[in-house]
């Protein structure tokens, strides 16, 4: 952010890094691969 490069931050209050892969059918997990690939979309 600092650099200008364009960034996002995503908080999922009730996660921790890499949770959405122990429940990965769980609607948190689902949010958070949706909230990913949207941004992925999005940058390229």
């Amino acid at each position: 952010m600092a650099a200008g490069v364009p960034t996002e931050l995503h908080v999922h209050p009730g996660s921790y890094h890499a949770g959405e892969n122990l429940a990965p059918d769980s609607a948190l997990a689902k949010r958070i691969w949706a909230t990913r690939l949207g941004a992925l979309q999005r940058a390229l």
